[in-house]
C-alpha cells in the first residue's frame, strides 16, 4: 500500500546521488517515507532518520 505523499518521497530519493554504503540523514523524517524510497532504490545505503513529535 503506498504511503500518503509517495510520489514526494519518490521524486525527493531520486533527486539524491546515494550509492551503496553511503549515509543518509533525514531529519524530520516523519513516518520515513523517504528514507523508504532511498532504501527501495539504493539497497545498503545506511539510512537514519530523526523527528520530533511535539
Amino acid at each position: 500500500m503506498p504511503m500518503p505523499g509517495h510520489s514526494i518521497h519518490r521524486a525527493l530519493a531520486t533527486s539524491l546521488d546515494v550509492a551503496t554504503g553511503q549515509r543518509v540523514l533525514d531529519l524530520g523524517c516523519g513516518t520515513g517515507g523517504t528514507l523508504q524510497a532511498v532504501a527501495e532504490r539504493v539497497p545498503g545505503a545506511l539510512l537514519h532518520g530523526c523527528d520530533v513529535d511535539l
